[in-house]
């Protein structure tokens, strides 16, 4: 759910048009119009979660064929942390596979294996459990690494020594501290 004016709304059993009725939330578009609207703009990351309220084969289905109508041209990472959504997903699609392991668990090297038998490029791993080892192993194993949720200079700058691939923030103006090095 998500609060707007001391009001919680349950967002999952909602459809497009009653979201875009609500208060702050006008703006909000499709999956497939952000990925027309802007393609070759930037690269996507799409992390897809279930909820009590989706069906999981009616979701791979949706979101499988909007990532097929647009993984032709670009590339998309895909990941979630159900393994039969991602298989599903991947078999309608050409986008990058990506699997998130458990929430703070442990990176072990079998986490790191399954991932990769289960079709994973990349790996979604918390920032409190990420460290240059992490890094290297998952490097070891062929995998692309991502950590989440980084939103303080302290918390980026942990990782200077040796970066991950990729970063999640809900913190815009860490960019200035990242290089492309």
């Amino acid at each position: 759910g998500i609060i707007m004016d001391s009001t919680k709304y349950i967002i999952g059993m909602r459809t497009l048009k009653e979201l875009q009725s609500l208060p702050l939330t006008k703006e909000i578009i499709t999956l497939d119009e952000a990925l027309s609207e802007f393609s070759g703009k930037l690269q996507f990351f799409v992390e897809v979660k279930l909820t009590k309220h989706v069906d999981i084969v009616e979701m791979a289905n949706a979101v499988g064929e909007v990532l097929r109508k647009h993984s032709q041209s670009q590339t998309i990472v895909v990941d979630s942390f159900n393994a039969f959504l991602m298989n599903s997903i991947s078999s309608r699609c050409q986008c990058v596979m990506a699997y998130d392991l458990p929430h703070k668990a442990p990176v072990t090297l079998q986490l790191l294996n399954d991932a990769r038998q289960l079709g994973a490029k990349w790996v979604y791993a918390h920032h409190h459990v990420v460290d240059k080892k992490i890094i290297q192993m998952a490097h070891s194993e062929g995998l692309k690494i991502m950590v989440y949720t980084i939103n303080t200079e302290k918390e980026l700058m942990a990782f200077q020594k040796e970066w991950p691939d990729g970063i999640m923030t809900d913190t815009l103006s860490l960019h200035k501290f990242v290089t492309s090095d």
